[in-house]
């Protein structure tokens, strides 16, 4: 239970706060949305990703955002969830007006517990309050001396917080014999707060599916079914990020995967998926991983940083990595590299591997690039593995972008991709939104392009239709096709065509 003076000193605080902050947050660009699962900006598995979506949600307020909407398994930066965030507190200071700040009794509608979750918003954000300290040295007293006072009033903060996601759908591929694959997948999160600095995470995921394998053993085809349920332990791991402390470090440890410390993605979107997945501007995602081995596993780092510059270091029982960052609103540079640690550390009993990468990206609400370099070297040897290009443009929220990814493997390769998205709101109203995607992988030979790919990539195009609605959420229905070369005239190009319709929800 909240005690009534300190209810209101808090609503106080966090709405002085926010209209000093809006102010600031003004003065910066905002950012156009990240990519899914990639950077660690605020991803949809980050507890905060759902903590600012049901706040904007409740409160209704969607600016902040380039399509005034949020995307289901979409990333947005953090300025953006920053700016979603103060428009709430703005909101809840609208709503309580000149009332008393008895929120239990004098306005449901501003509960307590968002309340509490607005206060942890806050803690999460803390470095962007520091950038616009520092783009804003008028505002820095104004705002210090707010987070001063908000740190002195004590609540009853909840110290476990739930959270996750369940997904539910099916699909059939054509070109089998095969019954349609049902299938869920699901996903709980729990964070422990320990106090306001430190707290315990862990991750629990599994999934079901009723589709049916068909592998070759021994010169005879078999099938195999995989209709077995699976919830395992995913990731735990300790989270310290203490307040006004010098370079205000975070320190994370635990069985985790290196990708919640070093961050290989862009914040640049873009929509590929099924047969157009490796389109996709990310060169260490999907299937072919070119850069940090980031892995599930034991691993531990620290972050520091002030302003827009941050730097990380961390490690696993194998390698060294590092990360280090710079992030002026518009414009994003990030540089990463790993290595084994038998480059520094212990008898070096085979030649060393190590990874390099290099992102630049720009972008704001209505268009976004992102230029990506990647990088590998074996002991003294030093090759440059991949390369990507990519551009988004949202104009009167339709959507739309461009990719060139060239690879340096055994043969050369350019993968093209590009992508339309339709509207998915008319006002406030939510609307079926059409999404449309291809790729095409072109082999480089002798100076002579040529169509499909020698190691192993395919052509394909995928076309869904999304639809977020109060009975089936984040609906979406969706034909994929994968074939050798791009709509090709030959049948025998045409390796799987795929229908399927999901749902998901995010708690």
């Amino acid at each position: 239970m909240i005690k009534k003076s300190n209810a209101s000193k808090l609503c106080t605080y966090l709405l002085a706060l926010a209209s000093i902050s809006t102010f600031a947050l003004s003065a910066l660009p905002v950012q156009a949305e990240t990519t899914t699962d990639n950077l660690k900006d605020i991803s949809s598995d980050h507890w905060a990703y759902n903590a600012v979506k049901e706040l904007v949600d409740k409160y209704n307020v969607m600016s902040g955002f380039p399509d005034k909407t949020f995307r289901g398994t979409k990333t947005f930066t953090r300025y953006e969830a920053a700016a979603a965030l103060y428009k709430v507190m703005l909101k809840v200071e609208e709503l309580m007006g000149n009332q008393p700040k008895n929120i239990a009794t004098v306005n449901p509608k501003v509960s307590s517990e968002d309340l509490k979750t607005l206060k942890d918003l806050n803690d999460e954000f803390r470095r962007e309050l520091d950038a616009m300290k520092a783009s804003n040295a008028t505002e820095y007293a104004k705002i210090k001396s707010v987070e001063d006072d908000l740190a002195k009033v004590k609540v009853d903060f909840g110290k476990l917080r739930f959270g996750g996601n369940f997904e539910a759908g099916f699909d059939d591929t054509l070109e089998d014999t095969y019954r349609p694959a049902y299938y869920s997948n699901y996903r709980l999160d729990m964070r422990a707060n320990i106090n306001d600095s430190t707290s315990i995470n862990s991750r629990f995921a599994g999934s079901f599916s009723s589709e049916v394998q068909e592998k070759v053993d021994n010169g005879v085809k078999k099938k195999s079914d995989n209709e077995v349920a699976a919830l395992n332990f995913a990731q735990a791991w300790f989270n310290y990020a203490p307040a006004n402390t010098f370079l205000n470090p975070k320190v994370k440890f635990g069985y985790m995967s290196l990708g919640k410390l070093i961050d290989a993605g862009t914040s640049i979107p873009s929509y590929f998926s099924g047969s157009t997945g490796n389109a996709g501007p990310d060169l260490n995602s999907g299937g072919k991983k070119r850069g940090l081995r980031i892995s599930k596993t034991v691993s531990a780092g620290v972050e520091v940083g002030n302003g827009p510059f941050a730097l990380t270091l961390a490690a696993t029982p194998q390698t060294f990595a590092a990360q280090a960052k710079a992030n002026f609103g518009f414009l994003k540079v990030k540089l990463l590299a790993d290595a084994d640690q038998t480059l520094f550390i212990g008898e070096i009993v085979q030649d060393p591997i190590h990874n390099e990468a290099i992102i630049v990206d720009l972008g704001n609400d209505t268009f976004g690039a992102s230029f990506q370099a990647n990088f590998r070297g074996v002991a003294d040897d030093f090759q440059w593995r991949a390369a990507s290009g990519t551009l988004h443009l949202n104009v009167f929220n339709f959507e739309l972008g461009g990719v060139g990814k060239f690879e340096n493997e055994s043969s050369q390769q350019i993968i093209a991709g590009a992508y339309i998205k339709t509207p998915d709101k008319f006002g406030t109203l939510n609307i079926p939104s059409l999404t449309f995607s291809l790729q095409e992988p072109l082999t480089l030979l002798s100076g002579t392009i040529y169509e499909g790919s020698n190691l192993g990539d395919k052509a394909g195009f995928n076309i869904s239709v999304g639809y977020d609605n109060p009975f089936l959420p984040n609906l979406s229905i969706y034909f994929d096709q994968k074939s050798n070369v791009l709509f090709s005239s030959d049948p025998k190009d045409t390796i799987a065509t795929t229908y399927g319709i999901n749902s998901s929800i995010d708690f």
